[in-house]
């Protein structure tokens, strides 16, 4: 829980003159008692007192007093100063310890993500409270043990298997299907509002998933949305226990109906879940804040079984709380986002149907925006870190879209997309070798060199089955080198090793 300090300049003063009296006072009785009992008769001015008592004598006293004020403040608030400015109670630090390596808004600066990499270990101090509404589940225990931070060593059984893994090969960790702790049919009273028969299309239809690299947890929230399935529940993958977790469960659908978003004159009559972000096609558009401890997710077409409903407000989740905090300032760069990490700006680069958005993650505001190409429609994408450039790919060819401050944002067309692979195909970056690897989901792998713009193929006994909506189920792990997919609920996670 975090705490919004704000400081009134009311206190301030009061401080200071507590502080002045304490230490006058102090100082009085450590003078010697002639000194002392001379004091009442001498005279109310300045100049006449500084004047007996010896001009540096004077001087001491008042930079003592003045010190105090500076001790007092730091007493009462030793982790600064926070002053109440902007739009929808924005906090900015206005005094900090960390001042010296500040980021955007006063927070201390965005370390640079490189996707599967690990982020320096950091305490997240608050710089936005979101003035939307909260939700929270209050039927599902938080499973998740917070005195655990696992840091960067991944669990022994999963170096273990990774051990067993030869170049080009891949492996299927045993016991790790989903199907377990999935909504199952009838689970719930209102499973008629939200299809419980069809939850495995939370992970088959549109959606995406984000990685907490710090405590190696995959999370994959509120999936589903249109026609495919209408509960919001969030499921989490733990790489150090090798177990799924159900952390919240679907909501009823008691909300408001949502209004006609499709512009066809007819209201979607789409009722919206009593807590927490719709159920939603997220594509691309789910991402882990690894500075906020939290999920950023931005739906595309929500839960709404007779209309096309793109209602939704982009939303954060807290894992640890078990909490949405919606954020309608993102929802400009919500429509079939694609995003993968933080770029060399510390920023958020999402690209959306026609348009490159950068958000700024210490307040969660967009700040730049600019046309890049034509609609390319739904897509998949890979930041390559170390380029600080941003690879799409759309439905019959890879683009790459060069970040700010390069000035040739305009998204270049790099080569049409070899056989199999399409545009819900999984992207990963793979700082070791520079290249991109993509999975379409089954037991091919295709890799982009940036460097000679050429395409490499993989093919060797792995999995078969499955969705090849694989989009953000597909990642790096850096501390074994080794890449995991995910794509049938009725299977476990695959690892992958580059040859």
């Amino acid at each position: 829980m975090f705490k919004k300090n704000v400081i009134r300049w009311e206190v301030i003063g009061v401080l200071k003159l507590f502080g002045c009296a304490l230490v006058w006072n102090l100082l009085l009785a450590m003078r010697p008692s002639g000194e002392r009992r001379a004091a009442s008769s001498r005279s109310n001015s300045p100049v006449a007192n500084v004047a007996q008592i010896g001009v540096g004598r004077g001087i001491l006293r008042f930079l003592a007093v003045n010190a105090c004020f500076v001790i007092m403040i730091g007493i009462a608030f030793p982790d600064g100063v926070f002053i109440q400015s902007g739009r929808g109670g924005h906090i900015t630090r206005a005094l900090a310890a960390e001042a010296g390596n500040a980021g955007p808004g006063g927070l201390p600066a965005v370390p640079i993500y490189k996707p599967g990499a690990l982020p320096p270990a950091a305490v997240f101090r608050p710089g936005v409270l979101s003035t939307g509404a909260q939700h929270k589940t209050d039927s599902t225990p938080a499973v998740r043990n917070d005195s655990a931070r696992r840091g960067a060593a991944a669990s022994a059984a999963l170096a273990a298997h990774a051990a067993d893994l030869p170049p080009g090969g891949w492996l299927e960790i045993p016991g790790t299907a989903v199907r377990p702790v999935l909504v199952k049919k009838g689970e719930f009273p209102f499973c008629g509002q939200i299809a419980c028969f069809k939850s495995e299309n939370a992970f088959y239809a549109w959606t995406g998933a984000a990685y907490d690299p710090e405590d190696r947890m995959w999370y994959f929230p509120a999936g589903g949305g249109h026609a495919d399935y209408g509960g919001n529940e969030v499921y989490r993958f733990d790489f150090a226990s090798l177990t799924w977790a159900r952390i919240t469960d679907p909501a009823p659908l008691t909300g408001p109906l949502t209004r006609d978003t499709d512009g066809d004159g007819i209201s979607d009559k789409c009722p919206i879940p009593a807590w927490g972000i719709a159920s939603s096609h997220t594509y691309d558009g789910v991402l882990w804040l690894p500075k906020r401890r939290k999920l950023l997710v931005m739906p595309t077409v929500i839960w709404c079984s007779n209309a096309m409903s793109y209602a939704g407000d982009v939303a954060t989740f807290d894992p640890d709380t078990l909490s949405w905090e919606f954020q309608p300032q993102l929802n400009a760069a919500k429509s079939y986002a694609a995003t993968d990490g933080v770029g060399l700006d510390g920023l958020i680069p999402v690209f959306s149907r026609t348009r490159l958005f950068l958000i700024d993650p210490s307040t969660l505001e967009i700040v730049y925006r600019r046309s890049v190409a034509g609609d390319l429609g739904h897509t998949s994408a890979a930041l390559h870190a170390a380029h600080n450039q941003l690879y799409i790919v759309s439905k019959r060819a890879l683009y790459r879209i060069g970040l700010p401050p390069d000035e040739q944002t305009r998204a270049v067309k790099l080569a049409p997309l070899p056989q199999g692979m399409h545009r819900m195909t999984g992207s990963a970056y793979h700082p070791p070798s520079g290249r991109l690897v993509f999975w379409p989901g089954h037991n091919v792998v295709h890799v982009y060199d940036p460097e000679t713009g050429e395409w490499m193929r993989h093919e060797s006994p792995g999995p078969s089955s499955g969705t090849k909506r694989v989009l953000s189920k597909w990642i790096y792990l850096p501390e074994l080198d080794v890449f995991a997919g995910y794509n049938d609920v009725d299977r476990g996670i695959w690892l992958y090793r580059l040859p």
